[in-house]
């Protein structure tokens, strides 16, 4: 890995019954601070499409931090495999594009899977994202929402 890359775990919290979808991202960089971004999305078809939008959300604000080289790690082995893939899924083709569109901003992006055990912090900050915007069916309906925090 190169000097300087910035770690990047990604992850989704789907709802089937609403298709709903809180996604998470948190960002480490060599300097050990840590950075946080979580959106929640409605009308999402599946989860591995859930899976696929954190990673483009994560990408997007990686961009808007100005960090020109990224290790994304995701615990979907699907979606690793799809972005590593020369014939794209149908159900992905659009956001697989905007996927490979945006890793071309960085002089390194390097997408892996890691086990879901070793995942947790962008776990929960999905599962937060889902719960916070829709607690109990309440919450936005039609619209998306991002937030950043940045903690050490």
């Amino acid at each position: 890995m190169p000097e300087e890359t910035t770690l990047c775990n990604t992850d989704a919290a789907w709802n089937p019954s609403s298709r709903e979808a809180g996604l998470g991202w948190i960002f480490s960089t060599h300097e050990t601070s840590t950075f946080q971004g979580l959106q929640f999305q409605t009308h999402v078809q599946s989860a591995i499409t859930a899976e696929a939008l954190a990673v483009r959300a994560a990408l997007t604000h990686t961009i808007h931090l100005d960090v020109i080289k990224i290790w994304l790690r995701s615990d979907s082995l699907g979606l690793i495999r799809a972005i590593a893939s020369v014939s794209k899924p149908k159900n992905l083709h659009g956001i697989l594009l905007d996927i490979e569109a945006l890793s071309s901003s960085f002089s390194f992006c390097c997408f892996s899977f890691t086990p879901r055990e070793s995942n947790g912090l962008a776990d929960s900050v999905a599962k937060a994202s889902l719960c916070n915007m829709n607690p109990l069916g309440s919450g936005p309906r039609n619209d998306s929402f991002s937030a950043l925090w940045k903690f050490s």
